[in-house]
């Protein structure tokens, strides 16, 4: 069009070229891309309804850190550098500190119960909180302090998680008579899969671990954010109007 004999329509294709993506925007958009899926794949965990969300939050947010730290070098559009460093500050300001609530769902989780994606500090208090649980639930329930078992495990690998696939690319998952804690954190750790659904390996469980089962249901049972709620309301809201 800019070559055209037209004075109209050189007018008309020089004002679509104003409008068109450069090569480097194009290029940006992907980098874009590359930094926002994440937390796409992310929403999407954290916002199911048919399994424990809130022990797979400290894990995913681990997650995200590394996955915004260790790229920058691949990015080179600077507004996209620009929104990676907004980003990463805003996260740095609202996950640095972690709560007791998701420290003790995901010890109460068989695929994260080992806690390193947070630091060794907040890992000994994780442990002190659920040692003075078991000792409150002890006495309550009047249980022996030691077990000697073998286990049960629900692993399963028959189809691709993309949950294993979020914590293989960016996450940091790595009997004598013993406490029901300790028999629990010898057993190896599961794969961050949606089919290992930690609840359920509670319920076949719990007559080895009466102690331990009655403190991860008071956890595990709570949803790391309010999506569902919302969308419950907003479904709600579309059925039931003025009209």
């Amino acid at each position: 069009m800019q070559k055209d004999d037209d004075k109209e329509i050189q007018k008309d294709g020089n004002n679509l070229a104003m409008l068109y993506l450069t090569e480097d925007e194009w290029n940006g958009i992907e980098e874009l891309v590359f930094i926002l899926c994440p937390f796409f794949q992310a929403t999407k965990f954290l916002s199911g309804a048919t399994y424990s969300t809130l022990s797979i939050l400290y894990p995913t947010i681990k997650g995200l850190f590394n996955h915004m730290q260790n790229n920058t070098q691949q990015l080179t559009y600077q507004p996209v550098i620009e929104i990676r460093n907004s980003i990463l500050k805003s996260m740095q300001k609202r996950w640095s500190d972690t709560k007791d609530l998701g420290l003790l769902a995901s010890l109460m989780d068989p695929r994260f119960k080992s806690l390193s994606f947070v630091s060794p500090s907040d890992k000994e208090h994780a442990f002190s909180l659920i040692y003075n649980l078991t000792k409150l639930s002890q006495e309550q329930l009047s249980l022996p302090t030691s077990l000697h078992t073998s286990l049960p495990t629900i692993e399963s690998t028959e189809f691709v998680s993309p949950m294993l696939q979020f914590f293989k690319n960016f996450g940091e998952i790595s009997l004598a008579e013993k406490s029901e804690l300790d028999i629990y954190m010898d057993l190896p750790v599961h794969s961050p899969t949606e089919k290992n659904d930690p609840i359920l390996w509670w319920k076949i469980n719990c007559n080895t671990f009466p102690q331990l089962s009655e403190i991860a249901r008071n956890y595990l049972s709570i949803p790391a954010s309010s999506t569902l709620s919302e969308r419950l309301f907003s479904s709600a809201g579309n059925i039931l109007t003025k009209k």
